[in-house]
This record gives structure tokens, C-alpha cells and sequence, in this order.
């Protein structure tokens, strides 16, 4: 609800809000050119406190809305690439390296945006799965007496296998695995 106004779907709401803000700058604009205030730039109304994550995201569709945009999202793909190149070409351990490990992260936002994801729900909810499934591995460690730190899983072992099995069987691709997937063997490396 904006004001007298109500909205009967998710369009018009979006429409009501664009309405809104347009009013708004104008309002703003006339301050700035009577000499009242200075000019807002594009990303100033971005709240810097917000969680990288989705700052990054409200900036990358700010600037794509006046145009600063790839033509696709392979053209996007292709900047990951080159983010990526630029990161493994720095020193392990510098600020440089850090630098460009941000600028890898705004490019993958990038792709989510172009492909209609919003990266902050599709990390948390990785982050979930990956919970899940470290909790799973736990417990079937502990069923099994392996301490799990310590534990390799190799092609004989089936600890990650029934896991993975029921997380994937339930999806709609039915795979299956018959040894640990390499995601495994990596999480309990970890220790």
C-alpha cells in the first residue's frame, strides 16, 4: 500500500513503487537545481550496511536498469572467467588476490541476476543443503564409529553414496552415485 493507493498484484505494486521514486527524484532534482542540495549519484540510495551479499545485488541491478549491462548471460560467464584468471594470476595471501575474489563474487551475482536468481535465497539455501547434508555424513560417521575428521571415503567406502543417493533420487534427476562423490570426500577433508 503507497499511500491512498492499493496494489492488486506484484506488477503493479513494482509499477506503484517506480511511480513513487520517479516522484520523489523529481522532487529531488528540483532541490538540486534551485541549489538546495547536492545531486544524488545512482547508487547512493544502495544502504551500505546491507549484507555484501545483497548489496551487491541492489547495485548490479541499479547500474543494469540505466543500461550497464552484458547483452547475455554467457557474455557474463565470460567476465567470471576473466575475474577468475585475474584472481589465480594475484599472490596467495595478498589484498590483491582478496580484491579480485570480490570482483569473481559481483561477477557470479551478475549471472544470477541475468538468469533471474536471487543469490542471497540461492546461497542460504546451499548453505542449508550443505548443513544437511554435514549432519547426515555425522551421523552416519558416528553409526559407523569413524571419526570423521580423520575419515577418507574412497571408492569401496559408501558413506556418501547413500546420501547423496536419497538427496538426488528425490529431485527430479533420479542420479545416482556408486562410490563417494568428490563433494564428500572434500567436506571431510575439511577437518
Amino acid at each position: 500500500m503507497f499511500g491512498n493507493v492499493d496494489a492488486e498484484s506484484s506488477d503493479e505494486v513494482l509499477k506503484i513503487w517506480d511511480e513513487v521514486k520517479l516522484a520523489e527524484k523529481a522532487v529531488k532534482d528540483k532541490a538540486v537545481a534551485a541549489g538546495e542540495s547536492a545531486p544524488e549519484g545512482l547508487l547512493d540510495g544502495v544502504p551500505t550496511h546491507l549484507p555484501a551479499l545483497m548489496q551487491a545485488q541492489k547495485v548490479s541491478r541499479k547500474a543494469a536498469a540505466v543500461g550497464f549491462e552484458w547483452e547475455t548471460v554467457q557474455d557474463v560467464w565470460d567476465e567470471v572467467a576473466e575475474e577468475r584468471a585475474e584472481f589465480e594470476a594475484e599472490e596467495p595471501g595478498s589484498s590483491e588476490r582478496e580484491m579480485e575474489f570480490g570482483d569473481l563474487l559481483f561477477a557470479l551475482v551478475n549471472v544470477a541476476r541475468k538468469e533471474g536468481i536471487d543469490a542471497e535465497s540461492a546461497l542460504r539455501a546451499s548453505t542449508a543443503k550443505f548443513r544437511r547434508r554435514w549432519a547426515a555424513m555425522e551421523q552416519m560417521a558416528a553409526d559407523a564409529t569413524w571419526i570423521l575428521p580423520s575419515f577418507r571415503p574412497t571408492a569401496s567406502t559408501t558413506c556418501g553414496t547413500p546420501l547423496r543417493q536419497r538427496s538426488k533420487t528425490a529431485g527430479a534427476t533420479g542420479r545416482t552415485f556408486s562410490s563417494p562423490p568428490l563433494f564428500f570426500k572434500k567436506i571431510v577433508s575439511l577437518g
